[in-house]
């Protein structure tokens, strides 16, 4: 678990942690349509008292979520990042989420698909086995893949 942040709005103090990737992943296995981000907060709320009572699981005012939103971006403003697009045929801008687990997954499906490619080829064009290209370098695999492909 996070550090616990502290927010007073009004009557209300919440005690909070920053959501993390496993109450990310809950969210996306848990939450039916439209409640993802009122139960990644319920998950991320530690305790709620009013007035010095605890409150902590019952309904919450909107505009104290709506501060403890603000509050969680302000303490973690990478957390939601926002890309600034513009569609080159049309001009169109819009702002769109950034997804920094499906962009890293991604990326690493890519490389596996690069390496096993490399694999491939250099298997084919040398004989080598898997686990001797491996034990070989990337600046020395991309020197003979180089020498493959000319």
């Amino acid at each position: 678990p996070g550090e616990s942040l502290d927010l007073t709005q009004g009557e209300f103090t919440v005690r909070y942690r920053l959501p993390n990737s496993h109450d990310l992943q809950w969210v996306l296995e848990n939450a039916g349509e439209g409640e993802g981000q009122a139960r990644l907060l319920q998950r991320c709320i530690q305790r709620v008292t009013e007035r010095g009572r605890d409150v902590t699981g019952q309904p919450l005012p909107e505009s104290l979520l709506a501060a403890l939103l603000e509050g969680m971006e302000q303490a973690d403003p990478q957390g939601n990042m926002e890309l600034d697009l513009t569609c080159p045929a049309c001009a169109k801008r819009w702002q769109s989420p950034f997804d920094i687990v499906a962009y890293l997954w991604t990326e690493l499906e890519a490389w596996g698909q690069r390496l096993l490619g490399d694999i491939h080829v250099l298997a084919s064009a040398y004989g080598w086995t898997e686990n001797e290209i491996l034990a070989v370098s990337p600046w020395r695999r991309r020197h003979y893949l180089g020498r493959v492909t000319q």
